[in-house]
C-alpha cells in the first residue's frame, strides 16, 4: 500500500503516519499531480491495484476490511 499526500504539508503528513501507526510506504507531493493523474477529486480516496498495475476497486473513506477483500 502506498499513501500519496498532497494536502497540509509534509511535517502533516509525517504526523499523521505516526498517531495513526500506519506502517504503509507515505509519498508526499506538494502539488496535486499524482491525485490528477489518478483522477482523485478528494481526499480520503482509496485505489487499489493488483500486483499488475490493474485497478480493482476505488472509493471515499478509509476502510480496511474492505481493502481486504479488495484484494482476495
Amino acid at each position: 500500500m502506498i499513501g500519496v499526500g498532497a494536502l497540509d504539508d509534509l511535517d502533516y503528513a509525517k504526523d499523521f503516519q505516526s498517531r495513526t501507526g500506519s506502517t504503509f510506504q507515505l509519498t508526499w507531493a506538494e502539488s496535486f499531480e499524482t491525485w490528477r493523474a489518478l483522477g482523485v477529486t478528494s481526499q480520503h480516496t482509496v485505489i487499489v491495484f493488483d500486483a499488475e498495475g490493474n485497478q480493482l476497486d476505488t472509493w471515499l473513506g478509509f476502510d480496511g476490511e474492505r481493502i481486504l477483500e479488495s484484494l482476495a
